[in-house]
This record gives C-alpha cells, structure tokens and sequence, in this order.
C-alpha cells in the first residue's frame, strides 16, 4: 500500500517552536525541515478493533502522539525506519464527527540537496 504525505511549505513560527522543542534543537530554521501536513489518525465513527473511539477518547490521546515516530509501515522497526517524527496532534469536529489528525517533520539531510 502506497500512502502519500502532503508537504507543507509554508511554516509557522509555531511550528518551527514545536519541531525545536520535539528535536532537542533550538537552533532549527524553516530551512532544516520538511513539514507534512496533517494526517487523519482515527476518527469517532470508524469501527476499529470491534470498538469505536469516543470523542473524549480522541480529544485525551491526540497529546499522547507528540514526539513519537512515523515509520514507513506499521512493522516496528529501530530509529533507521524512521521517516519523520510527530509534532502536533489535535481533533477537529467535523458535522457531529470527531477526527483526530498529526503532523510531522523531517530534518534534511545533507542528501537532501
């Protein structure tokens, strides 16, 4: 399966302060990232597992999802797998549905160029 990320390329100095606070690294500019845009998670109405996610349930979680990695697939791998890592997460109500989203970064490298 083939999953696609949309780049945002314009970033905010609230994203830049996330993404320096998630890396370890203050000195970050727009320059060193790549931002994605958001990326639905989960959502109130989905059957997932054989139960459904209640909008309190979304609304706790999206916290918990900062910091942590975006691997290529769902298979656990170590660090190299990883394809960016998660900087914000929030939910949205859309029409009486919650939808709970994360957006992520990269830091180029210099292959990157």
């Amino acid at each position: 399966m083939n999953i696609t990320l949309p780049i945002q390329f314009q970033t905010t100095n609230a994203d830049l302060d996330k993404i320096r606070a998630d890396a370890g690294n203050p000195d970050l500019t727009e320059n060193d990232v790549v931002v994605f845009g958001k990326t639905m998670v989960a959502r109130k109405d989905v059957k997932a597992n054989s139960f459904y996610f209640s909008r309190d349930s979304l609304i706790a979680a999206a916290p918990s999802f900062i910091g942590k990695p975006v691997n290529f697939d769902h298979e656990y791998r170590k660090a190299d797998g990883q394809i960016a890592r998660i900087f914000d997460a929030f939910t949205e109500d859309k029409g009486g549905v919650e939808y709970l989203y994360v957006r992520s970064y990269a830091i180029k490298t210099e292959s990157d160029a």
